[in-house]
């Protein structure tokens, strides 16, 4: 994701050098630099989080797009713990074609990324198990780094996976099987907690069952946390979200007409009718 937003800064600085043949290279580099961060916000409201179901808006009006109490709050402890949750391990992950034959991950072989170009690996980053916040999605080389995040949370006093739910506005779970959806991970868990309720924050994220017709408590505490980063960024304020802060109207527009679909063709342009990976680049 990083080469694809270097990718997206260096083509939108060619684009106002065209535009504005007489600015310098400083001048270029921090109007792409507020025009990125721009674009970033708007993919996540509109297309990632599709908050509302309305576009991002030309003009500032927070009042009727963040009404009282729409604003869900989650504090940094809680997502350094969740961001950090180390997933995925030797073995867990598919791989490039012309990988090196015996070679079954990342996990201390580059030679897939050197050898492969970026489309292939974008895909195997976004098909991959690794980082996906899900049941048993670890492994021997995660414990310690799991080990260490559970001990700070329970030294910060975290509070429970069912109590994140409700101050999250979902529906506590009345039972280890509806949290895990499995008869024997349930089983574990309450020979452990022995009440639901006192299931720990990251032990109810890696336990969670899936489904398609819900959500993850982990999607939604992100999903909170970008919220909350985007609407107090000094981008978003009334004084500064117009076509002067991103260097006139040409590049205004190039903010307001951001998408992830405008993203993958500018950057990945032999991958511009690929629909799926389109969706899945931000969602999974």
């Amino acid at each position: 994701m990083h080469t694809l937003w270097v990718r997206e800064h260096n083509r939108v600085c060619d684009q106002l050098a065209a535009q504005h043949p007489e600015w310098t290279d400083e001048w270029l580099y921090a109007a792409a630099r507020r025009i990125l961060v721009g674009q970033m916000m708007g993919i996540m409201i509109n297309d990632v989080l599709n908050v509302g179901g309305n576009r991002w808006p030309s003009k500032h009006d927070s009042a009727a797009r963040w009404a009282a109490g729409d604003r869900p709050s989650t504090t940094p402890l809680e997502m350094l713990l969740t961001m950090m949750m180390p997933s995925g391990g030797a073995g867990a992950h598919t791989g490039f074609e012309n990988a090196k034959a015996g070679s079954t991950s990342f996990h201390r072989d580059s030679s897939r990324l050197l050898d492969s170009d970026i489309s292939d690996t974008v895909k195997l980053m976004v098909d991959q198990p690794m980082g996906a916040m899900s049941n048993n999605n670890g492994s021997a080389e995660t414990e310690p780094l799991t080990k260490v995040l559970m001990k700070l949370s329970r030294e910060n006093s975290v509070q429970s996976f069912n109590r994140y739910r409700t101050h999250l506005g979902l529906h506590a779970y009345g039972s280890f099987y509806e949290l895990t959806g499995n008869r024997e991970v349930a089983r574990r868990l309450e020979s452990l907690y022995e009440n639901v309720d006192n299931v720990e924050l990251l032990v109810g994220m890696f336990a969670e069952k899936t489904s398609d017709n819900s959500v993850p408590t982990f999607t939604v505490m992100m999903n909170s946390y970008i919220v909350n980063s985007i609407v107090t960024n000094p981008l978003y304020t009334k004084t500064m979200w117009n076509s002067d802060t991103f260097g006139g109207d040409y590049g205004f527009s190039l903010v307001k007409s951001a998408s992830i679909r405008t993203f993958i063709c500018n950057n990945l342009q032999d991958e511009c009718d690929n629909n799926e990976l389109i969706v899945d680049l931000y969602t999974k």
